[in-house]
This record gives C-alpha cells, sequence and structure tokens, in this order.
C-alpha cells in the first residue's frame, strides 16, 4: 500500500531544490527577455551594423 516511510524523506529532499529551481527559471526568464528586446529593438531601428 502507500507507505509514508518512503516517501516523506524523498519528498522532503525534492522542496530542497525548489528554491535553486524557482531562482534558475526566473534569471532565465529575464535574461531572454533582455535578450529579445535587445534583439527586437535592434531589428526595428535597423542599425546597419548590429544587423550584421
Amino acid at each position: 500500500m502507500f507507505d509514508l516511510e518512503v516517501l516523506l524523506p524523498d519528498f522532503l529532499s525534492i522542496l530542497e531544490a525548489v528554491p535553486l529551481t524557482l531562482a534558475m527559471a526566473i534569471t532565465v526568464f529575464i535574461l531572454s527577455t533582455l535578450f529579445g528586446g535587445l534583439y527586437a529593438y535592434i531589428e526595428h531601428k535597423r542599425i546597419p551594423v548590429l544587423r550584421e
């Protein structure tokens, strides 16, 4: 049947990794938004040197 003695240690070890995972996801989201915005700005302004 369902055994909490087996599940609980694994669940707690997974919970320990949640803050790092969220920090990585937020960092990637912010960086990709900034780089995407910069790329869109370069394309919109048609800056010849940067478009190459």
